[in-house]
């Protein structure tokens, strides 16, 4: 159990460098401007292409309720499937299996409270994995008064239950900004000694990113293992975990409770979806992290940088593989709503910030021409089409069927002989089955995963279903107002900057 020392104390926190790098400046300037074109198409296409504007219309409700659809089978699979895989002993798969695999936990983190800490570990602690496979870091910051400090309580008080545990303290160097990617690059770098010393083959490690508030199911570590081992070229694979907000869902407020809902059934079908993606928590062998040069130490959004910034290292061979047991987190919260809500809106902005991405796999994607075009066009393309399709599209489903007429009352509003304003909901409606889908699928792992003590009477349940009425007002939030400002502030040039959520 070591402590591994900065190379700098106290030095003066500089200006973050940019995200986007100038050379994908272009890049960040076209998609910003294609998604507000794609955005504003009610507005300026009612004048400039009125009699066409209505196939449009149709066009993308058609598309938005194929997609409904489609997330809705694939996060009931998603769902079975965990059923499926709680009831398998993956401990005693692993062992049978006879192939040691080393962990790597990382716990980055800035500002947490040593009680969500210890909450983590103590999770951790009753993983079903030999302990002596395991290693804990935890990876602080310098810049946090009395970091090192509260790495070495928690070192001490948990140093029965893990056989190593590894701190790093990260100074924030001029060449980074202040983020989750940048303190994992450097703990990794700076603790390459300790496993050299312990004879550990890269190929044969696997590293584990998660938030200080992360509960892992007691058998994903022992699941995570079998999948590696089990899946062919595994040193070029990610391997997701379902991401469920439910640890604290029932001492959050109603708004956060629906939105929660809505990131859940996100994420769960993001397990199984052909958009899938690394997000939150996830895991991949350190000898892909090595080939990778680890996280780039500028980029606020790391989750989805990492995949690309791999998947362009190694020639496009990368993947995602899905774990499907649970990975649970805390929502927002707050003593106050008000307090909520702005908590809430700083961490869904910067989620939205992952379209800053966008401009590195476009630049990439010109640079690397050894990588097959159809290997290009089935990794990155869905990343688009879920950053840039999707929610350019919001404000055409929402008020499409009735601004253009306002705006251009000659323009054509029949379509196949039948009016705009009855096709166009009659298109959506079967859309509403992901409504119905998600608050089931909710309901069930809340049920399971995070059962109320006690039962809640028959009113406060009846409570919670109507909150599901703040939905609407939760995708206007979502898709209207936070893409909206993610795309102007790429535009404009202007980063965002990592600020962490409280736990």
């Amino acid at each position: 159990m070591e402590h591994i020392s900065p190379n700098r104390v106290g030095e003066p926190v500089r200006a973050a460098p940019p995200q986007v790098l100038k050379h994908e400046r272009g890049f960040a300037i076209l998609l910003a401007s294609v998604f507000f074109v794609l955005w504003a198409l009610p507005l300026w296409g009612a004048l400039l292409i009125p009699g066409v504007l209505a196939y449009v219309i149709v066009s993308y409700n058609l598309y938005w309720t194929f997609q409904a659809l489609y997330s809705s089978l694939v996060a009931v699979i998603s769902y079975r499937r965990m059923q499926a895989w709680l009831r398998i002993d993956w401990q005693a798969r692993y062992l049978k299996l006879g192939q040691p695999i080393q962990h790597l936990v990382m716990l980055p983190n800035y500002n947490e409270r040593i009680e969500t800490l210890s909450a983590t570990l103590d999770n951790l602690a009753c993983s079903r994995y030999p302990a002596k496979q395991l290693t804990v870091v935890l990876a602080m910051e310098e810049r946090e008064p009395g970091a090192l400090a509260k790495a070495k309580t928690l070192q001490a008080q948990y140093a029965d239950r893990f056989p190593r545990i590894w701190i790093t303290v990260h100074p924030l160097m001029p060449d980074e900004t202040a983020c989750k990617g940048a303190n994992l690059t450097y703990a990794l770098r700076h603790l390459r000694k300790q496993w050299n010393e312990l004879g550990w083959d890269a190929s044969r490690v696997l590293v584990t990113t998660l938030d200080a508030d992360t509960r892992l199911h007691p058998q994903f570590l022992a699941c995570l293992t079998v999948q590696f081992l089990e899946a062919p070229d595994r040193t070029r694979k990610f391997f997701q975990g379902m991401v469920m907000l439910v640890n604290n869902i029932w001492d959050v407020h109603a708004p956060i409770r629906v939105l929660s809902a809505f990131y859940t059934f996100t994420w769960v079908t993001g397990v199984s979806h052909y958009q899938r993606m690394t997000v939150a928590d996830y895991s991949a062998s350190l000898r892909l992290l090595e080939n990778s040069d680890f996280w780039d130490p500028r980029v606020v959004q790391e989750d989805g940088h990492i995949f690309f910034r791999s998947f362009f290292a190694v020639g496009g061979t990368v993947d995602v593989v899905p774990v499907y047991l649970p990975v649970g987190l805390d929502a927002v919260h707050a003593r106050d709503l008000r307090q909520a809500l702005r908590t809430l809106y700083g961490q869904a902005l910067r989620w939205a910030w992952t379209v800053s991405n966008l401009p590195f796999i476009a630049d990439q994607w010109a640079r690397h021409s050894e990588i097959p075009l159809g290997r290009k066009i089935q990794k990155c393309l869905p990343y688009f089409e879920g950053l840039l399709i999707l929610p350019s599209s919001w404000f055409m489903i929402t008020v499409g069927m009735w601004l253009p007429a306002l705006i251009n009352p000659g323009m054509p509003t029949r379509v196949f002989g039948m009016p705009l304003a009855t096709l166009a909901p009659a298109i959506l409606s079967p859309a509403l089955l992901g409504v119905v889908v998600a608050f089931v699928l909710n309901s069930r792992l809340r049920a399971q995963f995070a059962p109320r003590r006690p039962a809640a009477a028959l009113l406060a349940r009846i409570w919670q279903n109507a909150e599901w009425l703040l939905l609407p007002l939760c995708g206007i939030f979502y898709f209207g107002v936070l893409y909206l400002i993610a795309y102007w502030r790429l535009l404009c040039g202007r980063d965002m900057q990592f600020e962490p959520t409280p736990k």
